[in-house]
């Protein structure tokens, strides 16, 4: 990808641009879960693993995977959908250059409101679920 306008030179450029937004793509939507998207400085940690993801494809879309011939660094590029998980389950944590981290975004809180009333699901068996009668009596209120 030096830029010389071969054929080759310019199909390894576009590529690596396409996965450069797709790598973008899915970091956005696994960093959506825990922060406020768009950044108003874009952590180093983004663009790395952005960048990792993009080379991951574009190493495997021009390269074989068949033995003898394969190609192991494929297999460092890996690691990046651990990093992509750690950061989904809030084990990663994002950070500025300065070192400073990147505060949650506080809408990945789970919050409820029906206080007061019985939760529906996951109490005990399906065929044994109810809806409180506090609810229902809510409802048919609201509906007179």
């Amino acid at each position: 990808m030096i830029g010389d306008t071969t054929t080759s030179d310019q199909t390894l450029t576009t590529v690596f641009s396409s996965f450069i937004d797709k790598g973008e793509t899915h970091f956005n939507a696994v960093a959506a879960k825990n922060y406020t998207l768009p950044f108003i400085t874009v952590p180093p940690l983004a663009r790395e693993i952005s960048f990792d993801l993009a080379a991951y494809w574009t190493i495997r879309a021009f390269s074989t995977r068949d033995w003898p011939n394969r190609n192991e660094l494929l297999d460092d590029y890996k690691m990046v959908f651990d990093q992509l998980k750690d950061l989904e389950n809030g084990d990663l944590k994002l950070s500025l250059t300065d070192g400073s981290i990147i505060s949650e975004a506080l809408s990945s809180l789970i919050s409820s409101n029906r206080e007061g009333q019985d939760p529906i699901f996951d109490v005990d068996e399906p065929t044994a679920w109810a809806v409180d009668q506090d609810r229902l009596d809510d409802l048919e209120g609201s509906r007179q």
